[in-house]
């Protein structure tokens, strides 16, 4: 943590039968504080929620259009404004608090952090979850009104930067480690990449096989052309895939970039109606023309199985671009929680289903920001924003990080 300077520390700590939320500005030390009632409980609730109360403002996005007019910018606004109100009625049921005097408290307590914050950059909000990890990355905060609008417009970039996600940094679960990211031969980092390939691959995934490819250079690419007899093999393929870089890192630098583009079917309900009772990931096709659906416990056993080493921190960073890796079904039986269990170092994964050609470009973007130099938490927010200014487009919300926002590319 020395490395990380940050500009507020959010603690949750229990008090008897409650638990309090604090905000700690670290420039002068004052603290404001928030008691929550059953906040294990509420908390929980609510990250299982997230994926379907976020269906509203994703379908307003739409699958096909990137970009928003002024009105349908508007629309999406008065989502967020009625998703954070939500989220906070659910966290401080019972306590005797609303959710506007909440919001109007911490705005007026963090506007300092971001009046003094220095030019171009963006203040560093470090969720310190010691006691309360499990609590720590369950609270949305990214979806909070709560960073003042420092000049006089109204516009519609002004109205939704005041979503803390687009202005600050979230750090969430961070751990030790390297942060400097390796580079191979050629100069790049080393890119694993796993992708869906099949007849009928999204544009989205193809763009973003493409970039990589053109930009960086990816050193394997599963499945690839290789062909897959079915789900079976496939699990024992991609398992030993991942067993053979897991093998290969050192702790000096972090050592790899592993790169997911494809489906991601989380446990729980879908948009159309029907229920997935088990998280799989969709690679497309098999040899039979069968789906590669590879199972989370499938992948889990074949690289327990595999896999000769004690798990370890491994310095590497994973981007789950595939819908809802970052969700409530993140617990014991999903992907991200496959990845943070096996000790690498920082993770994004998404809240909810997104629009194929939205995710290959905050992706692109993250990246772009990445092996410009600048460090994984601040690439994060840029890839937000360009969305945002761009295409006045708030989807890049749906992404969260954890883990290690220090990892950074120097000289690419």
């Amino acid at each position: 943590m020395t490395d990380l300077a940050s500009d507020v520390v959010i603690r949750i700590q229990p008090r008897g039968s409650h638990h309090l939320l604090s905000f700690e500005r670290m420039y002068d030390r004052q603290i404001t504080e928030i008691a929550l009632r059953s906040l294990t409980e509420r908390a929980s609730m609510l990250r299982h929620r997230i994926p379907s109360l976020l269906d509203p403002l994703r379908d307003h996005i739409g699958i096909v259009e990137m970009e928003l007019d002024s009105h349908e910018a508007m629309r999406a606004i008065a989502h967020l404004d009625r998703l954070a109100y939500g989220f906070l009625e659910i966290l401080l049921e019972d306590s005797g608090q609303m959710a506007s005097d909440v919001i109007s408290k911490l705005h007026d307590f963090l506007m300092p952090v971001f009046l003094t914050a220095a030019h171009g950059e963006y203040p560093i909000f470090e969720v310190e979850g010691s006691q309360a990890d499990q609590i720590a990355w369950q609270l949305p905060l990214e979806f909070l009104p709560i960073a003042p609008v420092l000049g006089p417009s109204q516009s519609v970039r002004d109205q939704l930067d005041r979503f803390l996600g687009f202005r600050a940094e979230i750090i969430r679960l961070m751990r030790g480690g390297p942060s400097s990211l390796r580079r191979g031969a050629a100069g790049s980092p080393e890119v694993h990449l796993f992708a869906h390939i099949g007849r009928s691959t999204p544009p989205g995934i193809a763009h973003q096989i493409a970039f990589l490819q053109e930009v960086v250079g990816v050193k394997k690419w599963w499945p690839g052309s290789t062909p897959i007899r079915d789900a079976f093999e496939g699990a024992a393929d991609l398992a030993g895939e991942l067993v053979s870089i897991f093998s290969r890192v050192n702790s000096a630098e972090v050592a790899a970039i592993v790169h997911f583009s494809c489906h991601y079917r989380a446990s729980g309900a879908t948009p159309n109606g029907s229920i997935n009772t088990e998280p799989a990931l969709d690679f497309g096709e098999c040899v039979d023309g069968s789906d590669l659906l590879i199972r989370v416990f499938d992948l889990r056993a074949e690289f327990a199985r595999q896999r000769q080493t004690a798990t370890q921190p491994v310095p590497m960073f994973v981007f789950l671009n595939a819908c809802q890796t970052a969700s409530a079904n993140r617990s014991s039986d999903g992907l991200l929680a496959f990845f943070q269990r096996n000790g690498v170092s920082a993770v994004i994964g998404t809240e909810t289903w997104l629009p194929d050609r939205l995710a290959a470009q905050f992706a692109i973007n993250l990246y772009t920001s990445l092996f410009r130099g600048q460090r994984l938490g601040r690439a994060t927010v840029e890839a937000r924003r360009r969305l945002l200014e761009r295409f006045r487009n708030p989807v890049g919300l749906f992404y969260t990080l954890l883990g290690n926002p220090l990892i950074q590319a120097k000289g690419i």
